[in-house]
């Protein structure tokens, strides 16, 4: 699996409630566009904050996991980051407050 690909990289799960907080973050664009979509999939690659980064349809564009210490640390991020992106009409956050069941397992057929 390693020599195929299958297997992209082997990394350690933390704890997270004894590293911080998780974040669900739906993103909508004001206007859409190949070019558009790919800077903003850039800049979210270069914040080691954004855990997973989706492109999505239905309501919204993207879906990002975001991990940080502190709400606090979320809002000066997402104020920094979304709020200030001049293509971004807005962002709805979704607060974990905790986790029934997280497994990275890919049933493989």
């Amino acid at each position: 699996l390693r020599e195929s690909g299958v297997i992209a990289k082997e990394v350690a799960l933390l704890n997270r409630d004894m590293v911080g907080e998780t974040f669900f973050v739906t993103v909508y664009f004001e206007t859409d566009g190949v070019e558009i979509y790919k800077d903003f999939m850039e800049r979210m690659r270069q914040h080691p904050e954004v855990g997973q980064c989706y492109h999505i349809s239905g309501d919204g564009d993207f879906l990002l996991v975001v991990h940080t210490p502190t709400l606090r640390d979320y809002e000066a991020w997402g104020m920094e980051h979304l709020m200030d992106h001049p293509n971004i009409r807005r962002f709805d956050t979704v607060v974990s407050y905790s986790c029934a069941k997280f497994d990275t397992a890919v049933v493989l057929r």
